[in-house]
């Protein structure tokens, strides 16, 4: 019984597979039978199938790539294969399509856990979030003091690492997922916080692009390679610089509050609209001015300057006839 869903002695003694390919297609045989019903009348017809429609994987041995060549043969099967070849016979697509639909209950169930455990962990984080922020402004000066320089020294110690450090292949998946659930931690947090954290992860990713570029990308060896490489990498490191510019004008962005009017008109402001025109044509100018003078504003409050450059007479005729 255990052969039938974990075929691992049969691959390693029919199909002469090495114990790590024996070991992981038996693993995904196993999977198969816990997620995708194999006894299902569908799955039986659709093995019944597997010489006519598999043809390149029928009489081979089991190799660790046949995983992935089954699932381009079903995509070729269910989306490529032309209707003129499935005449008179039942088509395969419907056998591919509930293949597809299962491997995507696959995918989707642990997605789904971690987004509801990603949805509710905030929720739950934020109480303890607002006792240590109560907490940490109830300390004296001196020791926040001390508290944000060791912060700082150590924040800034993690980011040069984080920056200059070489990742291998793992390294770097276990980084980008690493980032990935500190994003989706804290983008439910209120207050600043998170927007701050987004942008310092952000920027910490862009620096360590630019070191990888500055330190392993130029070639030294050729002068035209060099001279190509240079341009292009002033000019990614000009974007970086205007991504800079652009988080430190919107990291902490004014919560400014309207404010209210007094009732009494003759206590509201002046109001001065400056127009100005540079060789304009009087029918441009003309709807610009008529909009201005449409601005919901008292009239004795509302004054509108028309600033011709070129100081014409058409200009000024208008301006005296607009009022």
């Amino acid at each position: 019984m255990t052969e039938r869903w974990f075929p691992y002695t049969y691959l390693r003694r029919e199909q002469n597979c090495s114990r790590f390919t024996a070991f992981v297609l038996a693993s995904l045989q196993a999977l198969g039978w816990i997620f995708l019903r194999l006894e299902s009348p569908s799955w039986k017809a659709l093995r019944a199938q597997h010489r006519r429609l598999y043809p390149h994987l029928a009489d081979k041995s089991a190799s660790i790539g046949d995983p992935l060549r089954y699932a381009i043969q079903s995509l070729w099967l269910l989306l490529v294969r032309p209707a003129e070849q499935n005449r008179g016979r039942r088509s395969p697509g419907k056998y591919v399509r509930s293949l597809l639909q299962a491997l995507l209950r696959i995918v989707q169930q642990p997605w789904n856990l971690l987004s509801n455990a990603f949805v509710r962990l905030p929720t739950a984080i934020s109480p303890q979030v607002i006792k240590s922020t109560r907490r940490w402004n109830t300390m004296g000066w001196p020791l926040r003091k001390a508290l944000y320089i060791a912060i700082g020294v150590l924040a800034a110690v993690l980011i040069i690492i984080c920056v200059t450090e070489p990742f291998g292949y793992l390294a770097q998946l276990v980084f980008v997922i690493l980032l990935w659930g500190i994003a989706m931690l804290v983008r439910r947090i209120p207050g600043r916080f998170p927007t701050l954290l987004m942008i310092a992860l952000s920027v910490i990713i862009s620096c360590r692009y630019l070191w990888w570029r500055y330190t392993s990308t130029l070639n030294w060896n050729d002068s035209l390679d060099l001279v190509c490489g240079l341009i292009l990498l002033l000019a990614e490191t000009y974007s970086w610089l205007v991504l800079i510019l652009g988080y430190v004008q919107t990291s902490w962005p004014l919560n400014r509050q309207p404010a209210q009017l007094p009732r009494d008109t003759s206590l509201w402001p002046t109001v001065d609209l400056l127009i100005p025109t540079y060789n304009e044509e009087l029918s441009v100018t003309r709807g610009t001015v008529y909009a201005a003078l449409g601005i919901d504003w008292p009239k004795d409050k509302l004054r509108i300057h028309l600033l011709d450059d070129g100081n014409r007479p058409s200009f000024k005729q208008f301006a005296e006839e607009a009022g």
